[in-house]
């Protein structure tokens, strides 16, 4: 929880009634960069509403200059919530541009990936090398 970026969104985000709840909730999950990864299901709970509608209230607020949403790519992957209020202009339509144009990469420079990729298949990182015997104890042998 970032007080920073609730504090902007308090006192400089434009919206009222269930728009600025979620984007309170939204906030209450992020960190000093304005960066969230809540889901759906967390948020509609949070603010009382169905995920459904949430979704709605999330798609509305990415029509705006307070939220950009970067999907997940489907079923367990978390959308990255990317909170706009405070930011100047310009890195807002840089951060806006990037968004249109598909670049999945973090808005903020220098910011490495919350999780490190995930394994291939047949990508050696097995810790037994190819060919190399693996220790079997003597009880389970059979």
């Amino acid at each position: 929880m970032s007080i920073k970026i609730m504090n902007a969104v308090w006192h400089l985000s434009r919206q009222k009634g269930t728009p600025l709840l979620l984007l309170i909730a939204i906030a209450d999950n992020a960190n000093d960069n304005g960066e969230a990864w809540p889901g759906i299901e967390y948020l509609a709970r949070k603010i009382r509403m169905s995920e459904r509608q949430t979704q709605r209230l999330v798609r509305d607020l990415e029509k705006t200059d307070e939220l950009i949403m970067e999907r997940g790519g489907g079923r367990g992957n978390a959308h990255r919530y990317f909170i706009l209020v405070g930011k100047p202009s310009e890195e807002i339509a840089d951060l806006k541009a990037r968004e249109k144009k598909g670049d999945k990469m973090s808005p903020f420079p220098g910011r490495k990936p919350a999780h490190p990729p995930r394994a291939l298949k047949g990508d050696k990182m097995s810790p037994f090398p190819e060919g190399a015997k693996k220790r079997v104890c003597k009880a389970h042998k059979g």
